[in-house]
């Protein structure tokens, strides 16, 4: 259930520029991206490795 939505400014490597996000309670994730996002900005996940690929850029994990 979407809960909320909010636009909020955004830096990751290869883009930074202001972005909508739907707000739902999953407690267990720390972000999650929508698909207009993924193909907006070619977001790539590597599952083995743990990293994904955003605009050609590798972006570790936090944790």
């Amino acid at each position: 259930k979407i809960n909320f939505g909010t636009k909020s400014n955004i830096e990751i490597p290869g883009y930074t520029g202001p972005e909508y996000f739907n707000v739902v309670n999953i407690d267990q994730y720390k972000v999650l991206i929508g698909t207009p996002f993924i193909h907006c900005h070619k977001v790539l996940p590597n599952f083995d490795k743990k990293y994904m690929q955003v605009n050609r850029h590798i972006i570790l994990p936090l944790s």
